[in-house]
């Protein structure tokens, strides 16, 4: 979603660009250019997603570990973080 509307802004960046050349105008401009560059380099959303997965697998390995101690039904199946829906979700059978 944030890469869909960089596009949409630099597409209208780009036809400002084409129809005033005046040089306050082009200042500004380069200087957008330049502000979405970087926030294009430091948010990605691909980037995000890697990473709150990694987090989570990093959760759900001990998790594994806790649950063979406790009273659970089904002490080996693989525990899941549910982030949508702040959840811990026994999943019985390996879906992995």
């Amino acid at each position: 979603m944030l890469e869909r509307n960089s596009v949409q802004a630099k597409q209208a960046i780009d036809r400002f660009d084409r129809a005033d050349q005046s040089a306050g105008l082009r200042q500004e401009i380069d200087g957008i250019k330049s502000q979405m560059t970087e926030l294009q380099r430091r948010v990605s959303e691909i980037e995000i997603v890697r990473k709150m997965r990694n987090a989570i697998d990093s959760i759900e390995a001990p998790t594994g570990r806790f649950i063979l101690k406790l009273d659970a039904e089904w002490p080996n199946s693989p525990a899941r973080l549910m982030v949508k829906d702040l959840t811990v979700k026994v999943v019985r059978g390996d879906t992995r």
